[in-house]
């Protein structure tokens, strides 16, 4: 049987928790539902989750496997995902000339295939 450690709330799941918009998102959240965040820094995404008194995971959004087993992690504990947000991103400074292509190739991994693969799962 499926854990359902949620308290009774809804769980919202928020990749991308540890910066940016997806952290701003968490600690608004965090009060009102089972709010479980992801990240590939453990250090980060637990400091973080500790401040908001949140759940965490640790994945990488570009690697199916490791997004796959983080979601299954959350479903076997709380017994569902209510919410996904999306909040994952990686930002490129300069022109696109200037950057590294495999750089290049890892913000389309995390912009634009991640939503599809998190939503999917």
């Amino acid at each position: 049987m499926r854990g359902m450690d949620n308290g009774g709330k809804k769980v919202i799941l928020i990749t991308g928790g540890s910066d940016g918009l997806g952290k701003a998102i968490a600690e608004k959240l965090a009060t009102e539902y089972r709010v479980v965040i992801l990240s590939p820094s453990e250090n980060k995404v637990k400091s973080v989750a500790d401040k908001f008194k949140c759940d965490y995971v640790v994945a990488d959004v570009t690697d199916y496997e490791s997004l796959r087993q983080a979601v299954k992690k959350i479903v076997d504990k709380y017994g569902q995902i209510n919410c996904l947000v999306n909040s994952a991103g990686l930002w490129i400074q300069d022109e696109v000339d200037n950057n590294d292509p495999q750089l290049i190739e890892k913000v389309i991994k995390v912009n634009n295939k991640n939503p599809e693969k998190a939503t999917n799962e």
